[in-house]
């Protein structure tokens, strides 16, 4: 499925049109700068953790991922507490995170002594600071690189990056997107749309397992990585993102590669009060090692 070019301006839904006329107007100084340089910035440690890729493979026991949108990166000492002790957060094999500025994920990183890779989008005009998404892995983080997605967001014009990089697991490379998407009336669904074309793209060109991961800001990409050959992992979660008096079901887990035999697979998500107004949502996927191709499903 090749990538579908930008749209032209016409191509924008009237309500989203309307929507990104009223906010423009209301704020129209509040513009970011987006990093488009595919090389960087760049943050990027790949040898503070000193655990062999392989350790990690103990017999039955599945690849663990966490992710979470830890809003703009605030509460980052509540977030390693978080994590060090809720049973269902702790000693993640992958842990991916949205919303962060590169101080943030480096103290992340040290607090859970963990190698990290982070490319920001841009510079928010409301957090006043960097912003995108990261990997972190006690394993060693290979591969790294940036994929720069079309559209700007309304009103701020922030290009969203994903970061991608390679983690070996039982000695098989596994590539891993950490994805954060535009906000629901930020772009026209046909250009969410156009994003996450970019993404299978980049994830069809590798030959092994791949998971994305992240938040996407959106129930309905749920179909199109199915039909793209990935499995809805979080697919059954209840809401993950706070909205007005309720949940919106906006953080996603998808997998391709992994063989999900004997109903072993298992997904969740833990309150974040006072920390994020996102739940952090985790995964287990196994049993045994990741197939060596593609696994269709859906």
């Amino acid at each position: 499925m090749p990538a579908a070019p930008e749209a032209p301006a016409q191509s924008r839904s009237i309500p989203a049109t309307a929507v990104w006329v009223m906010l423009a107007l209301a704020a129209a100084a509040c513009s970011a700068t987006s990093f488009l340089d595919p090389e960087g910035p760049r943050y990027y440690e790949s040898t503070r953790s000193g655990k062999p890729d392989d350790t990690a493979g103990a017999p039955g026991r599945p690849l663990r991922l966490v992710t979470f949108n830890l809003e703009f990166g605030r509460e980052t000492e509540r977030a390693i507490q978080l994590i060090r002790t809720n049973d269902a957060l702790r000693d993640p094999d992958i842990l991916l995170l949205q919303e962060m500025s590169g101080s943030g994920v480096t103290r992340v990183a040290a607090g859970l002594d963990l190698n990290y890779l982070y490319y920001p989008s841009g510079i928010h005009p409301q957090a006043h600071q960097e912003f995108g998404t990261a990997i972190l892995s006690p394993l060693r983080i290979g591969e790294p690189s940036k994929l720069v997605l079309p559209f700007g967001a309304a009103v701020t014009g922030l290009r969203r990056a994903v970061t991608v990089a390679t983690i070996r697991w039982r000695g098989v490379p596994i590539r891993v997107f950490s994805v954060h998407l535009p906000g629901p009336l930020s772009i026209a669904i046909e250009e969410r749309q156009a994003q996450v074309r970019v993404i299978l793209d980049a994830a069809r060109a590798q030959p092994g397992p791949v998971i994305v991961a992240g938040d996407f800001n959106s129930r309905s990409i749920g179909p199109w990585f199915e039909r793209g050959g990935f499995t809805w992992v979080t697919k059954h979660l209840p809401g993950t993102s706070r909205g007005p008096g309720f949940w919106l079901s906006y953080d996603h887990v998808f997998a391709r590669g992994f063989p999900a035999t004997g109903g072993t697979w298992a997904a969740g998500c833990v309150d974040a009060p006072g920390t994020s107004d996102h739940r952090a949502v985790w995964v287990t996927l196994g049993p045994g090692a990741p197939s060596a191709g593609p696994k269709r499903s859906g």
